[in-house]
């Protein structure tokens, strides 16, 4: 809002403006958090395959390129000129997407050791 809205606007109109800037903060919060948590976990599954690597040798070894899909990087980058519609679009893919991968990963990860849950 600049100033000249501001100015002429009631203080109504302030109110909504900040209860919109608060939900798009808040649900900017929420996907920097599930960013984060992704980060987190595939940390976690890098150091279980080094270690994995150095423990199991040939059986197991530490990726040669990075677990994450170039395209996906990628378009998240490019999200800054995209409508909140494709973002949240874009955003549901890629978490489907990371569901998928730590799917296949736990499903390796069994056939691999034989642990069972």
């Amino acid at each position: 809002m600049s100033k000249r809205e501001y100015f002429h606007s009631t203080p109504a109109d302030v109110d909504i403006f900040i209860d919109e800037k608060s939900k798009e903060r808040k649900e900017q919060w929420e996907r920097e958090d599930k960013l984060h948590d992704y980060l987190a976990w595939l940390h976690g599954v890098y150091t279980m395959k080094a270690v994995a690597a150095v423990l199991n040798g040939r059986k197991s070894r530490y990726p040669k390129e990075p677990l994450s899909n170039k395209k996906q990087a990628e378009a998240i980058v490019a999200t800054e000129d995209m409508s909140d519609e494709q973002k949240q679009i874009l955003t549901d893919q890629f978490f489907a997407n990371l569901e998928e991968m730590q799917h296949q990963f736990n499903q390796t990860h069994n056939v691999q050791t034989g642990d069972g849950e």
